[in-house]
Formats: structure tokens, C-alpha cells, sequence
């Protein structure tokens, strides 16, 4: 995770996470200048944003958010992107999440936010929930 977006986590107990194995990545002058551009070319995502947006493009990994303009930025940049839903598949098909609890937590999350996709979340608590 890029240090500039990390800042946003630690009044929700993001120290926790470092203690899980979250590693922060530092930008370079380039990678700096690179969030800077990134900025003038895509104006919905934050700074912040930009920073895991290049850290992810640089180390070759997929960018996990939720950020409908991010999610388009690292498109466009063609970096892989996920999401919640997503996580949610991955913890069924490894086993560490039950089918029932994945539905249930898919609707707590749902009830508490409904920006997530409706016909996903539908076919999700289809499959999940029987």
C-alpha cells in the first residue's frame, strides 16, 4: 500500500494491519511525478489514491478498491483491479469464509452501503444463500 493512501487507515486501527503483513510502499521522485500526471490526466481519484494506483503498476500486482474513478484510472493504466466482492470470492474459494457467512456479511455490507454492482450482488446471495 502506498504511504499516502496508509495515512487514511490509521485512525481506523491501521497499525493492526501492518501487524498482519500490509507492507508500505515509499514513491521515488518518478513515482511522485508520475501521481502528479496521473492527476492531470484522471480527475476523480485522490493523490493518494494515484500513489497505490503507480505502486501497484510498478510492482506488478492487482489494485484493490472500491473507487468507481480509480478503478477506471488503473484500467486505463492497465493495471488489474478487484474489489469487494471480489475479496468475498476469493475467502469462499479457499475455504476460509462459509457460503452463508459470505452471504450474510454481502448483505450487512449491502444495508450499511449500496454502491456495489446489484446484478453481482444478486447472483453472489443467489449462489451464496441456498
Amino acid at each position: 500500500m502506498a504511504d499516502l493512501a496508509f495515512v487514511e487507515l490509521q485512525s481506523l486501527n491501521g497499525g493492526r494491519l501492518l501487524e498482519l503483513g500490509l507492507r508500505l510502499l515509499e514513491l521515488d521522485e518518478d513515482g511522485i511525478e508520475e501521481v502528479l500526471a496521473l492527476g492531470q490526466k484522471y480527475r476523480g481519484p485522490k493523490r493518494a489514491d494515484l500513489a497505490s494506483l503507480v505502486n501497484c503498476k510498478r510492482e506488478g500486482v492487482s489494485l484493490l478498491t472500491g473507487d468507481a474513478s480509480l478503478r477506471k484510472a488503473a484500467e486505463n493504466e492497465g493495471v488489474e483491479v478487484h474489489g469487494l466482492i471480489w475479496i468475498l470470492d476469493q475467502l469462499v474459494q479457499m475455504g476460509c469464509l462459509a457460503k452463508k457467512q459470505a452471504a450474510l456479511s454481502l448483505g450487512k455490507i449491502v444495508a450499511a452501503n449500496d454502491r456495489l454492482p446489484k446484478g453481482e450482488i444478486r447472483h453472489r446471495l443467489r449462489i451464496w444463500d441456498d
